[in-house]
């Protein structure tokens, strides 16, 4: 996270006094984890003072010396957070309290406005279960797939963030003929389809795996296998 003045205000700013608030149910923060900015009047400034007022609460203080320029629209400090446990999915609001901001004479500054933000924490990946091919041409069976057939292959896939959508899920289906990064045809509650019309065996004869893939919107990812035995040699003539 990392506040940045984008200007607006009456005039330079040499100092500020900031609180950031968020929950600490969800993240946590300690003073050493504050620090200056990377580039910017602020990033070597000797005053820079944070310190954590309660749990989910810091204040950041700092100046600028004399004799140099202020800034008119700079980064401020920055911060990291660490996630409180393993959520699948959960959120913080970062709510920025404008205490003062102040010239190079130390009188106060106006007509600044916070842009407050939220921090989303994922560490868990999506659920790929019950990857499943079926073979649906008549007269077959799902153990088995010739060159032509037609077949359709479902999968269970969910994730704890509710962004998490049909554009999230994949199957490599080239060893059917198809796309290696299919997304499904559709996706309805936690059930994911996919159709092949006619397939190209790859390899011809033998064991066929499809793979399906679950990435949330975080990144995090997890697939899921089925296979099939691909028979396109008729038997020898006795």
């Amino acid at each position: 996270a990392l506040p940045i003045y984008t200007g607006g205000g009456l005039g330079a700013v040499y100092g500020y006094s900031i609180d950031l608030t968020w929950d600490p149910a969800v993240i946590t923060a300690t003073a050493g984890d504050f620090a200056k900015p990377a580039g910017g009047a602020f990033s070597t400034t000797t005053w820079f003072i944070p310190q954590i007022i309660a749990a989910g609460h810091a204040r950041i203080d700092a100046a600028l010396p004399g004799g140099s320029a202020g800034t008119t629209a700079d980064d401020l400090f920055k911060v990291s957070f660490t996630a409180v446990g393993t959520p699948d999915f959960a959120t913080s609001a970062l709510t920025l309290t404008l205490n003062y901001f102040r010239d190079q004479n130390n009188v106060p500054l106006t007509s600044f406005t916070p842009a407050n933000g939220q921090v989303n924490v994922d560490l868990v990946a999506p659920a790929v279960t019950g990857v499943a091919n079926y073979n649906s041409t008549p007269a077959s069976t799902d153990d088995y797939l010739t060159n032509t057939d037609a077949l359709s292959l479902l999968a269970t896939v969910s994730d704890g963030d509710p962004a998490f959508a049909i554009g999230d899920i994949q199957a490599d289906l080239s060893g059917f003929g198809g796309s290696a990064t299919a997304a499904p045809a559709s996706y309805v509650g936690t059930t994911a389809t996919w159709t092949v019309a006619s397939a190209t065996c790859s390899p011809a004869d033998g064991t066929v795996t499809v793979t399906v893939t679950g990435t949330d919107p975080l990144g995090n990812s997890a697939n899921g296998t089925d296979t099939i035995i691909a028979d396109n040699t008729p038997p020898a003539a006795v």
